[in-house]
């Protein structure tokens, strides 16, 4: 009955690639969804509002800005009940004041772009000098909070 036809009634599937590709894009566009609509994440969701499994930072330090977590004095407080004053004892020390005007970092900024401190900290860290300078200021900030424990 098949060599009467005139065409062939044959159909292929998709292919495994294809496939993949439909289940890839179907797992982005619901993380983007949760990521978009949790609580949680705020601070983080601010520097990166689109998910994306290519972007990758490996810097300790810069993540801990990106995260506003770790050495930050309002994170310990926060987290571990430890005091959320910065080391400079004027501030609660919150990533902005650390970054953009605790007095303890004043010569590490006077390097930084004309302008960056009318920037906001996304903004701030876009700027590859002033990242390598967060990380050295975080670093020196840690060396601080350990030696006081």
């Amino acid at each position: 009955m098949a060599a009467t036809e005139e065409e062939i009634n044959f159909k292929f599937g998709k292919s495994r690639q294809q496939i993949e590709n439909r289940e890839n894009k179907l797992i982005l566009e619901k993380w983007q969804y949760r990521w978009s609509h949790s609580e949680k994440g705020i601070w983080t969701r601010e520097f990166f509002p689109k998910v994306d499994t290519k972007r990758i930072k490996g810097n300790f330090y810069v993540n801990q800005v990106y995260s506003g977590h770790g050495v930050f004095p309002a994170h310990q407080a926060r987290f571990f009940g430890k005091s959320d004053t910065c080391i400079c004892g004027r501030e609660q020390g919150t990533v902005a004041h650390v970054m953009k005007t605790c007095d303890k970092w004043n010569k590490v900024r006077n390097n930084w772009p004309g302008g960056w401190d009318e920037l906001i900290i996304q903004q701030i860290m876009s700027f590859s000098k002033c990242r390598r300078d967060v990380a050295k200021i975080l670093e020196e900030l840690l060396t601080c909070v350990l030696e006081e424990q």
